[in-house]
């Protein structure tokens, strides 16, 4: 049967999140008790969370989640900045999640290959149990998930972030960060998120398509957070590009008044992400000045806009723990993605050739090691 990659994909997976959310949680939770040795009577000094793509963005969004949850420090890193410079000043007792759901990146491979050469407890977090990664860390946390064809990734993606949730509350029951009433907050958290995102998408829909076919024709967008959403920023250009070949730079949110402020024209349009939280006061004056510019934007958040004066907003309701507020922005970000793709007319998500997805997955899963990788068995 040949896989699907009409654009309704990336719609039906958006639209199955929350359903997948609540699916899965208790069978993310279950796998974790049976990875329990993984967590109890360790002691780690440091947490890193690796990946490429939006395997990164899923560990950048969740290590706000892991410090809150362990009171560990916690690092999130791009596969190669791993593997080829940070693995070599990891302090000893780390402990190292390798996120991968395919398990067949090289990159990903070799940050293993190379946290167990430097003596750190390496773990996967991955849907291939028997993949190139989980059999190099030797240690694996496995999900699986269903996906309706080929599309930009976003099921994945949040899959990816809500077992990265689960073991920062796994990994801070364990070390006694978290009392059992704490860790039973934490998964009530979690659990709520299905309601969060099921009233998001209903709300959010007729302002994404409004504001897709406002830009329509755009092909440069500036996407800005901070804190945990900064992942989303980047996550949100992401989509951008696989979902409707759009341009995009993501960017602190801070940092667009000291760069992208200069160069930003009417024509313009930049998308906010700021839920509730320690981030909303500074984007209502960026906002503002954005009005004052003149050009458009979009709010993704949480709550009542209330002083948030963007031309169009998707929110979520209010309530979410700032941490968790990615799993929602993220969603809504996709959906805006989509109603661009949709919008602009595109019909299905597709390689412009066979040769040219041939040399994508070369290039993305047969790479050379650094050579200490080479000497670590598979």
């Amino acid at each position: 049967m040949t896989e699907r990659n009409d654009i309704g994909v990336m719609i039906e997976e958006i639209e199955a999140t929350p359903q997948m959310v609540a699916d899965k949680l208790p069978e993310f939770m279950a796998e974790l008790q049976r990875r329990s040795p993984l967590f109890e009577g360790r002691h780690y000094t440091k947490v890193y969370a690796v990946g490429c793509g939006d395997s990164l963005y899923a560990a950048q969004a969740a290590q706000y989640a892991f410090m809150k949850n362990t009171g560990l420090p916690c690092q999130a890193c791009e596969a190669l900045e791993f593997c080829r410079y940070d693995v070599d000043y990891m302090p000893a007792g780390a402990l190292v999640l390798v996120i991968s759901y395919s398990g067949t990146v090289a990159r990903t491979v070799e940050c293993a290959r190379m946290a167990k050469r430097a003596g750190a407890t390496v773990v996967a977090i991955t849907g291939k149990e028997r993949g190139a990664l989980a059999q190099t860390c030797g240690e694996a946390v496995v999900y699986h998930i269903d996906s309706r064809g080929f599309a930009p990734g976003t099921i994945s993606f949040s899959a990816s972030l809500l077992m990265l949730y689960a073991c920062s509350v796994a990994l801070g029951r364990a070390n006694g960060y978290l009392t059992p009433d704490a860790a039973a907050a934490q998964h009530a958290q979690l659990a709520a998120l299905p309601a969060v995102l099921r009233s998001a998408l209903a709300a959010g829909r007729a302002p994404a398509l409004a504001a897709a076919e406002r830009y329509t024709g755009l092909k440069d967008f500036t996407i800005i957070g901070a804190g945990p959403n900064l992942a989303i920023a980047h996550y949100g250009v992401a989509k951008l590009i696989e979902g409707g070949e759009i341009s995009g730079t993501p960017q602190e949110l801070e940092e667009w008044a000291h760069i992208q402020y200069f160069t930003t024209q009417q024509r313009d349009c930049v998308v906010v992400i700021a839920p509730a939280g320690r981030c909303c006061s500074r984007a209502a004056e960026l906002l503002a000045e954005m009005r004052f510019l003149g050009c458009g934007s979009v709010l993704v958040g949480t709550g009542d806009a209330g002083d948030l004066p963007a031309d169009f907003a998707l929110l979520a309701e209010d309530g979410v723990d700032e941490v968790y507020t990615p799993l929602v922005t993220g969603l809504l970000c996709a959906l805006f993605a989509y109603s661009l793709s949709l919008a602009s007319g595109k019909q299905a998500y597709d390689f412009p050739s066979q040769q040219i997805e041939e040399e994508h997955y070369r290039t993305i899963h047969h790479s050379a090691f650094r050579p200490e990788a080479e000497e670590v068995a598979p």
